[in-house]
């Protein structure tokens, strides 16, 4: 079976990440709006507001992703582990993981694009 030029490794493994990270950033920013502004109205508190700058820093991981997968995926894989650790330290085990792993998941697939595509460019030199 001959494989397209087009689709390799690196090309799947990048738009996995870009399709997984767009879904998870939608879901994540709408939970964020249908529970953060009842929030603002009423009493607020701060564990919100640290939570949120951690959900800030993945999100925008992801944003820098689509043009440095390598920095942008680094920055997701530190986010991801922020929000574990974060729910962790309140006994939420559960919402640790909802929240972290898929921007862990999406980094890492961010840097093995990356890597894919090194390796892709370096075999092609020789």
């Amino acid at each position: 079976m001959i494989m397209s030029p087009h689709f390799t490794p690196a090309v799947f493994a990048k738009w996995s990440a870009r399709i997984m990270g767009m879904i998870t950033c939608v879901i994540f920013i709408g939970l964020f709006i249908l529970q953060g502004l009842e929030g603002l109205y009423s009493n607020v508190q701060f564990v919100f507001y640290i939570f949120l700058s951690f959900m800030v820093f993945a999100i925008s991981g992801y944003a820098i992703a689509w043009l440095k997968p390598d920095k942008g995926g680094i920055i997701m894989i530190i986010g991801g582990f922020l929000m574990i650790a974060f729910h962790f330290s309140r006994d939420d085990r559960f919402t640790a993981m909802v929240y972290g792993i898929p921007f862990i998941i999406e980094g890492v697939l961010f840097l093995l694009s990356r890597s894919f595509e090194q390796k892709s460019s370096i075999k092609g030199k020789w």
